[in-house]
């Protein structure tokens, strides 16, 4: 006899989240199917790790802070919103000894140098390409900069790790920021607030949302053959990890034990890929199975 759910139906707003923030095919068919809501504090992770430009994050996480019961929650993603503006915010104040450096995405040659921010984005806007704007001090010696700190991100690996290190070379820049097509913000980087600013709301910072631990389920068990979906064109590999041995690294590390330094993180499964034969790690909710006759690229589920 099957068993019976004691929750109550899921939501067609919960329903949506789940479509829109679980990019792979197979982990929104077991949350959905099986009636598994997405608690709050997940949703706010989910949506600070999503490719969405930086309005649509803040829309979302203050609609998740309008509605929580978790009072802390919602405190900690007014901090992180206000926290994002005052830094963007001093990144356009052009005010006196900075200078803008246009980049194009499309050829990584910088199109220009800028007295101010707003002639820096009108240019890049102007070309219906992402670009990134970069802030630069004027300085008439190498002592007295400011190092840049890395503040935001999404998916890191270990090739990433130099970006949480602060720069102390006089030719960085003291904030950057990355734009969509459309002249969206989707990523930043800053130095211009003060540390203890930037503290508050570090990813890395134990309880911040921003880097919380998603227990999600796990389809995949070693050997599996599994496509990432990041990617437009095709990228397929194979699952490392033993399904039983995940499972037990991963509920480990939700109680703040690390069994295996180095081999397993947050709900992520090593893959060896096809076409490079490198191992990475690669996060659960990017990776659909291979065999399936259809994929789905961030896109709701197709019956």
């Amino acid at each position: 006899m099957g068993g019976i759910s004691l929750r109550p139906p899921m939501s067609e707003d919960e329903a949506a989240f789940i479509n829109e923030y679980i990019p792979s095919r197979e982990i929104r068919e077991w949350l959905l199917i099986g009636n598994i809501p997405v608690q709050d504090r997940n949703k706010a992770t989910l949506v600070w790790v999503s490719d969405k430009t930086f309005a649509d994050k803040h829309k979302a996480l203050t609609k998740i802070a309008n509605n929580t019961n978790m009072p802390y929650l919602a405190a900690m993603i007014h901090e992180r919103i206000e926290y994002d503006e005052r830094a963007i915010e001093r990144l356009k104040d052009s005010g006196g000894g900075f200078v803008y450096m246009l980049r194009m995405e499309d050829d990584q040659a910088h199109s220009g140098f800028y007295a101010s921010y707003d002639l820096a984005y009108k240019v890049g806007i102007r070309s219906k390409a992402s670009y990134k704007i970069l802030k630069h001090q004027v300085l008439d010696k190498v002592e007295g900069f400011i190092p840049c700190r890395k503040i935001t991100g999404q998916d890191k690996t270990d090739e990433d790790c130099m970006l949480y290190k602060e720069w102390h070379s006089a030719w960085d820049c003291i904030s950057r920021a990355s734009f969509d097509s459309e002249g969206q913000i989707i990523d930043y980087e800053s130095s211009e607030l003060t540390r203890e600013e930037a503290a508050k709301v570090d990813p890395i910072r134990r309880g911040r949302f921003e880097g919380s631990m998603v227990m999600l389920p796990n389809p995949f068990d070693k050997g599996d053959r599994v496509r990432d979906i990041r990617t437009p064109e095709p990228r397929y590999g194979k699952v490392l990890n033993e399904h039983d041995k995940w499972a037990k690294q991963t509920i480990a590390i939700s109680y703040g034990i690390n069994l295996a330094p180095g081999k397993y993180s947050d709900n992520f499964v090593e893959v060896e890929y096809e076409d490079t034969g490198r191992v990475i790690p690669v996060s659960l909710i990017y990776l659909e199975k291979a065999d399936r006759d259809t994929y789905s690229l961030w896109t709701p589920l197709n019956g």
